[in-house]
């Protein structure tokens, strides 16, 4: 008999009793994918948002760095 298409995905596993426990993992994906956003998106925006200070910063202590010879 053929599996059918739509059929859950059960995973068996067996705990440290000894029993066998079954996971049901449907929707899982959709969890991941959200924690994946919710940490991502906010380290995003912190470094877009800090990313023109750091130009500003970096560019400062380059030019001092090539400057100072010459004072």
């Amino acid at each position: 008999m053929l599996p059918h298409p739509q059929r859950r995905s059960r995973r068996k596993v067996r705990s440290r009793a000894g029993q066998q426990c079954l996971f049901n993992r449907r929707g899982a994906a959709t969890l991941d994918f959200a924690l994946v956003l919710g940490v991502l998106l906010p380290i995003a925006a912190v470094v877009i948002g800090a990313g023109s200070w750091i130009m500003q910063v970096f560019y400062g202590r380059l030019a001092a760095f090539l400057a100072w010879p010459f004072m």
